[in-house]
């Protein structure tokens, strides 16, 4: 699996200056991202509203790679 492993949990604090607990949007949007460039698994805190993120960007890309 020569897949890459990247830690950005540092990047959203540093970039949106919040607390961790207000951080929701920035993980929405890096996960988005992630999976637009391949990612197939990503490590949360907020699981529900990740897994709704992760499959509507996902359900995106596959529709867009297949042409439909």
């Amino acid at each position: 699996m020569g897949g890459k492993q990247v830690l950005v949990e540092t990047m959203i604090g540093l970039t949106l200056a919040l607390p961790v607990d207000e951080r929701l949007e920035g993980t929405a949007a890096t996960v988005a991202i992630a999976i637009a460039k391949g990612a197939d698994i990503v490590r949360v805190h907020d699981v529900k509203e990740m897994v709704r993120v992760y499959r509507m960007a996902d359900a995106i890309v596959r529709r867009f790679k297949s042409g439909a």
